[in-house]
């Protein structure tokens, strides 16, 4: 396949990108972290080879916003707006986080706390897509091989999650990944950290939140919570193949439980084999 080289402006976000990509055509716009949808230029759009598979017009980004501005008003709560978000982002990072920025102190209740909460309780239902890496027992033995499967190698920093001790609501099984998200969009809004350097993972352990386990809709890995040397053990393969895998990355731990989170923290703090 044909090797595409091009320069990537990404406005207030940071400076000129360039990027090389393995992508041609309408691939370009399936990869949310360098689409722009309708504002790529013409003479973009024949140099990707996207021409035709746009409408005609091109928007600038502040058209872009605009628009996007104008849907979030319509929503009629701030559950369907974080979904709006959501989704734009999964098609769009750039745009996504440009509507952030234009009112911040109005999207951060969105993408966080509280709103992030009814996320995590209402996951399976308002799932839309894949997002991040999702371990649980039946995949953990080949977390290595997931890990360096993963679109985005240059990782900088990962928060992960046991699901377990979510917002002050508890267990909420898979269900917890929206806290990663909504983390992360705050790293980059806050911190400048570009999206394609974040990492979500969720250390799915099973639950003990009966509603989800007898929920015909739920998403995770329908078990009671792993406990003792089983749960121990799932922690310590992740973290081996973390480090292997990204051994310059930040791994923040998430919204564990106060029953395992000092055990954790303590137990890799000063290991020898993770400095």
């Amino acid at each position: 396949m044909e090797i595409n080289h091009y320069e990537f402006k990404y406005g207030e976000f940071g400076e000129t990108l360039g990027v090389q990509i393995n992508l041609k055509g309408y691939d370009v716009l399936r990869f949310n972290k360098i689409s722009k949808g309708t504002a790529f230029t013409i003479g973009e759009r024949r140099k990707l080879k996207l021409s035709g598979f746009l409408p005609p017009r091109v928007k600038t980004l502040e058209e872009q916003v605009n628009s996007s501005l104008r849907i979030v008003d319509e929503k009629s709560s701030d559950i369907e707006r974080y979904i709006y978000i959501r989704s734009l982002y999964d098609r769009n990072v750039v745009l996504a986080h440009a509507v952030i920025a234009n009112k911040i102190t109005k999207f951060l209740p969105i993408i966080y706390t509280p709103t992030v909460g009814l996320a995590c309780q209402q996951y399976s239902q308002i799932f839309r897509g894949a997002n991040g890496i999702h371990f649980y027992p039946g995949n953990i033995d080949y977390a290595e091989y997931i890990l360096g499967n993963y679109t985005d190698q240059d990782i900088r920093i990962a928060v992960v999650t046991d699901n377990q001790g979510i917002l002050g609501i508890g267990d909420q099984g898979a269900g917890g990944i929206p806290i990663c998200l909504g983390k992360l969009m705050l790293y980059t809004q806050g911190a400048g950290i570009a999206p394609w350097h974040c990492l979500p993972v969720s250390l799915d352990v099973g639950t003990d939140n009966e509603a989800l386990l007898n929920d015909p809709d739920y998403l995770g890995w329908r078990h009671k919570r792993l406990t003792g040397e089983e749960y121990y053990a799932f922690i310590e393969k992740f973290v081996l193949a973390f480090k292997k895998v990204f051994p310059f990355a930040l791994c923040q731990w998430e919204d564990f439980s106060k029953q395992t989170a000092v055990t954790v923290r303590d137990k890799y703090l000063k290991r020898a084999d993770l400095l």
